[in-house]
């Protein structure tokens, strides 16, 4: 289970959480922190095309949930520290390997670049 994805679902002062839990086919962590996420979307043979775009948008959604947590983690650093930190993806797809980057881009936006 991907622990970034679920505190960044925790909403303090409630008892009684409930948070959608996503799994990841792997996960490369360095002092906690999820750095890499891989995700395997079907058999090599043949793509399913909605299993490989719920799958993007899944890496998407957790190295952006990575980064989130680490952020928060050192709320004294500046914006521009904070840019320069990055988790990436991995998608699996038939005999295709994709890489993507993600980093903060401003102090509201997120930036994901296919490498």
């Amino acid at each position: 289970m991907m622990m970034s994805h679920k505190k960044s679902q925790v909403i303090p002062g409630v008892w009684n959480n409930t948070t959608e839990k996503l799994f990841s086919d792997g996960v490369g962590r360095k002092d906690g922190f999820e750095v890499i996420i891989m995700e395997s979307s079907g058999p090599y043979s043949t793509e399913n095309i909605d299993h490989s775009v719920e799958d993007i948008s899944k890496l998407v959604t957790l190295t952006t949930d990575s980064l989130r947590n680490e952020i928060l983690q050192y709320q004294d650093a500046s914006i521009e520290t904070a840019k320069r930190l990055s988790a990436f993806g991995i998608q699996c797809i038939c005999d295709k390997i994709t890489l993507i980057k993600t980093s903060l881009f401003g102090p509201t936006k997120w930036q994901v670049v296919e490498l």
